[in-house]
């Protein structure tokens, strides 16, 4: 500002010429302002663990960070003691994202030991790091943000490429300090935020559950009749037809019900297995059986034969499933039947290794016999199930 031109006029005229000379010499002043609404979201606050920091402000008023006239810089000047904050490894542009409404590119990175040193600009932001300082400018590069917009800039420290900021070695608040350079003015706008670092950011909770086991047999035409029967449980299959086959059919010959339902991790099994191998008459010495194999057997092509299917196999949570050979098309009318063993316990449901609730399991007996099948009025098998939950 120069006072050759003032004239004493009068006190008016030279207060003109004064504020006209102030207009001239200061044409690149910024209004300074506040960063407001500061907050930096860390995601860990444990004492020498690396972090990511999410920081979100709110510019001035007026002001917009963009990419003309003199540069817009943002920085960040982190506490360097060893006690507050450290970086470590090779810092890379994907340790770093802005965004101000909308994702920007962060296009090239200049790491420098004392002082902020930012590289040609290109797209969207380009990074400066002072590792002495710990500090960390954000320079935008090409576009321009709303006036007062929200801006988040993203130092991962922790998850991004392989630059690395931790947490320091004691515990309390920690200030950091945020600055804009606008239009290539230093400091134009401030403002500050703190974090709180702590000997320990999590706590471990434990918990039990009791392992539970529930299963129930039961006999009837129908499993609505039946809610925890008690013994003897038993089917009569009634008098054999030669060539025809006998069935439960949920209406006058029962069904064997099952209830099942377990929280063990890897489920439940249910195993069958027969005291005769199939119908036995003890005055006769004759059975009636059908030998176990690994698939169902239709007992309507076979001349004589015992076994059992699974109509049906439900639960209201989880799932239930017939193992072959119990697994085949079962009805009244269809007969895919698998045969009972006496030496082994076979598998005939299973909850499919996983937990299952509510399980409601209906198994069908089928016999037939044949024109020579000895006459006898003592032909009986007896089934045993047992319930195996692998917690």
């Amino acid at each position: 500002m120069t006072y050759s031109t003032i004239r004493n006029y009068g006190s008016g005229a030279i207060i003109a010429s004064l504020v006209f000379a102030l207009v001239l010499g200061f044409t690149n002043i910024v209004n300074a302002g506040i960063l407001s609404g500061v907050s930096d979201t860390m995601t860990r606050l444990r004492l020498n663990q690396s972090a990511d920091h999410s920081i979100v402000f709110t510019l001035p008023g007026g002001i917009n960070w963009d990419s003309t006239g003199g540069n817009d810089d943002i920085i960040f000047d982190f506490p360097e003691a060893a006690t507050d904050f450290a970086e470590s490894g090779t810092w890379q542009t994907s340790d770093f994202t802005a965004n101000d409404g909308s994702l920007l590119t962060v296009s090239d990175i200049t790491v420098s030991a004392g002082s902020l040193t930012y590289p040609t600009c290109g797209t969207g932001v380009v990074v400066a790091v002072d590792t002495t300082n710990l500090k960390f400018g954000f320079r935008r590069c090409t576009g321009a943000s709303a006036d007062a917009a929200a801006v988040t800039i993203g130092i991962l420290g922790a998850s991004g490429g392989t630059g690395t900021l931790s947490n320091g070695t004691a515990t309390g608040s920690k200030a950091v300090a945020i600055s804009m350079t606008d239009e290539g003015v230093t400091d134009a706008h401030t403002g500050n935020f703190a974090v709180s670092l702590v000997d320990d950011d999590s706590a471990s909770i434990t918990a039990s559950i009791t392992p539970a086991l529930s299963f129930d047999i039961d006999t009837a035409t129908s499993h609505i009749e039946v809610s925890g029967t008690p013994t003897p449980y038993s089917v009569a299959m009634g008098t054999l037809t030669p060539g025809v086959v006998k069935t439960s059919d949920d209406s006058t010959i029962n069904s064997i019900f099952l209830d099942l339902g377990t929280n063990a991790s890897v489920g439940a099994v249910v195993t069958l297995m027969g005291a005769n191998g199939g119908l036995k008459s003890v005055a006769t010495n004759h059975t009636i059986t059908t030998s176990y194999g690994g698939s169902a057997v239709d007992l309507n092509a076979q001349p004589e034969g015992f076994g059992v299917c699974v109509k049906s196999a439900t639960a209201s949570e989880g799932a239930l499933t017939a193992v072959a050979p119990y697994n085949g098309s079962c009805n009244a009318t269809t007969h895919n039947i698998g045969g009972i063993d006496t030496t082994t316990a076979r598998s005939i449901i299973t909850t499919t290794n996983a937990p299952a609730v509510g399980g409601d399991v209906e198994i069908m007996l089928k016999a037939k016999a044949q024109a020579i099948t000895p006459a006898a009025v003592d032909y009986s098998e007896t089934l045993t199930f047992i319930a195996t939950g692998t917690f």
